[in-house]
């Protein structure tokens, strides 16, 4: 008897459910993803993802490039000031046919130092070596004075130690030009190209304007290197009452 009013039951719900629907009427069932589907949504992903992944290094690495300008530009103009502050002692060793350290390109690769294991910051910047004549301190409790030529020793040392914050081959070229320049009230007037070299971080070599400094200064070098180049304008105002 519960077998017979079981079936009944069932019975009458189907026959109730047939009456819900219009004839034709077919009743389908979700089986969910397919296995196929369910790779091809993890290949488009994985695309998407790895096209950001690419984007985020292209933008880490223009990033690093901006910043490695900005510090150029900072070392370019530091350099430009301590040059102009100490421009007497460039035109007197110009005068006699000496070319003043500040125009040497050794006078800031620290190759008169001795060997070191580390980077050049770490080896030769964190303490002022005993061979350089401190000319500035920071809080000017024990101000000491130099004359010109330990001055330039001192710039140079501090314009090395900015370059090897920027990079351990970073290096310094200046082209000057007296030549062909009028002068100013009587006074000769020097023009300085001061180009800040360092590492590329692309295998693309960098273009550099036709004849500019920066293309004279990386031109023959095996090593692809970034240049920023200012432009510094020295008048020689020692004849001047």
């Amino acid at each position: 008897m519960i077998n017979s009013k079981t079936d009944l039951t069932a019975a009458s719900h189907l026959k109730a459910l047939s009456r819900s629907y219009p004839s034709g009427y077919s009743i389908t069932y979700s089986k969910g993803a397919s296995l196929i589907e369910v790779l091809v949504a993890l290949i488009v992903l994985s695309i998407g993802v790895l096209g950001i992944v690419g984007l985020q290094l292209i933008a880490t690495k223009a990033n690093q490039t901006n910043q490695s300008f900005i510090q150029a530009s900072l070392i370019a103009n530091n350099l430009a000031s301590r040059v102009s502050v100490n421009k007497v002692s460039v035109f007197n060793a110009l005068s006699v046919g000496v070319n003043t350290p500040y125009f040497s390109s050794n006078s800031y690769d620290f190759s008169s130092f001795s060997s070191c294991d580390n980077s050049n910051y770490v080896c030769f910047c964190q303490q002022v070596p005993s061979v350089i004549q401190t000319c500035r301190d920071n809080d000017q409790s024990s101000l000491t004075f130099c004359n010109s030529t330990q001055l330039v020793q001192f710039d140079t040392y501090e314009v090395s130690c900015m370059l090897a914050k920027l990079s351990n081959e970073a290096k310094v070229i200046i082209y000057s030009n007296m030549d062909g320049i009028g002068g100013i009230d009587g006074n000769d007037i020097l023009l300085l190209d001061i180009n800040i070299l360092w590492p590329s971080q692309t295998k693309n070599k960098p273009s550099y304007p036709s004849q500019s400094s920066c293309e004279q200064a990386t031109l023959g070098s095996n090593q692809l290197y970034q240049c920023y180049s200012q432009q510094l304008i020295l008048v020689d105002s020692r004849h001047e009452s």
